[in-house]
């Protein structure tokens, strides 16, 4: 069976969004394995935008590494 994997960066917290997503996993889910990973942001207080990009950059990378 297939997997399908959607990855976000930040809560998904507009109401649409939500709907959007759950209508779109009742549907996948005859076919497929389907899975939703929320990576928390970086902090953007603090640092550049270089910084943040590596920091959510490095948070991705290990969720799609071959061992997941």
């Amino acid at each position: 069976m297939r997997k399908i994997r959607i990855l976000c960066i930040g809560k998904n917290q507009e109401p649409y969004l939500k709907e959007g997503l759950a209508i779109y996993e009742k549907k996948l889910k005859r076919y497929c394995k389907f899975k939703l990973h929320t990576i928390k942001e970086a902090n953007y207080k603090s640092g550049s935008k270089n910084q943040w990009i590596e920091e959510e950059g490095e948070k991705l990378v290990k969720l799609i590494s071959p061992s997941n």
